[in-house]
């Protein structure tokens, strides 16, 4: 099936050995209010992991774990007692009330030439790319794209990539501008952010789950980048899309700034260098449960300071594990 076009991901946050993080301040799709309902997740009996009579931690029923909630449901996919979510008779769901997991059948993410925001409709990986800002200044992606966010559609790549020719097309934004009107840094900085991010495992709009790469070393991409960027990975420790979401700082992913280049180039970072920014939960990276792929733009700021950022621009191409 095609994806839908509102799919929502993003909040804000060397040499070719690097490391990946979050951007604080990351949108959601499908809402934070959870599903269910009496009419909305299953029964007792349900067989797709979405309901059961007892379920109590936003999923599953009675020999399920993940899923959608039930009719005593205390947390996530709601239910006719459910005291958290949407909750209610009739429940509307969102992108809390649902989590699985899916080991890659490959370690290509993404080479984007099929021209579409979305990506492996049948595979794991399976997601979209979205880019998102706030603080004012310009963003631009694709001709779909309307600022501050949205989905972004692969372009035809310019420079074409001489180390790598047989790619046609590649995720393009940049911008510049954007300003904390807070002038902090750190977990204050959610006023002000841009982040570019593709998810690893959202079939839907409503659907939030995470990708076990524990057989890979990292991530790679080809690139030109441009401007203080930072790439980042999330997991259900640090994302706040998680279900159940563990975090109460979130954003604060693993990673690493970029080195700049205005030439085609091949980062590669591997997980056991990434690092956390420090404003959030710290916790331990885990390479099996991995949420996103994030390029985080940095955007300045002090106790006394708060200066907008100067001019960014990032290409993405053929990204992968390895």
């Amino acid at each position: 099936m095609k994806r839908k076009s509102h799919l929502i991901l993003a909040f804000l946050v060397c040499s070719c050995a690097l490391s990946l993080a979050c951007a604080s301040g990351e949108m959601v799709g499908g809402g934070d209010n959870g599903g269910g309902g009496s009419t909305g997740k299953g029964g007792s009996t349900s067989g797709t992991g979405r309901g059961g009579s007892t379920s109590t931690t936003g999923g599953g029923g009675t020999t399920f774990t993940t899923g959608g909630g039930g009719s005593t449901s205390t947390t996530g996919g709601g239910g006719t007692t459910s005291t958290t979510g949407s909750g209610g008779t009739t429940g509307t769901g969102g992108v809390t009330g649902f989590m699985m997991s899916c080991t890659p059948t490959a370690a290509l993410i993404s080479n984007m030439e099929d021209g579409n925001f979305y990506y492996n409709d049948l595979g794991c990986p399976d997601g979209s790319w979205y880019l998102a800002t706030a603080g004012g200044g310009t963003a631009t992606a694709n001709p779909g794209f309307t600022a501050p966010s949205g989905s972004v559609t692969p372009v035809a790549i310019s420079p074409a990539n001489a180390m790598n020719s047989a790619s046609t097309k590649g995720i393009h934004v940049s911008g510049s501008g954007q300003k904390d009107s807070l002038g902090t840094t750190g977990m204050n900085n959610y006023d002000a952010y841009v982040s570019l991010s593709v998810s690893l495992n959202q079939p839907s709009s409503t659907q939030a789950g995470y990708v076990i790469a524990s057989s890979y070393q990292g991530v790679q991409f080809w690139g030109m980048v441009t401007g203080p960027v930072r790439v980042q990975v999330s997991t259900t420790a640090t994302d706040q899309d998680a279900v159940p979401k563990t975090c109460t700082k979130c954003s604060d992913h693993f990673g690493a700034t970029l080195p700049a280049s205005t030439s085609w180039m091949l980062y590669k970072i591997p997980f056991s260098s990434l690092t956390q920014e420090g404003f959030g939960d710290p916790v331990t990276f885990s390479s099996a449960s991995v949420m996103k792929v994030l390029w985080k733009v940095l955007i300045p700021g002090t106790a006394t300071t708060n200066p907008a950022v100067g001019a960014w621009d990032i290409w993405v191409d053929d990204l992968s594990f390895y």
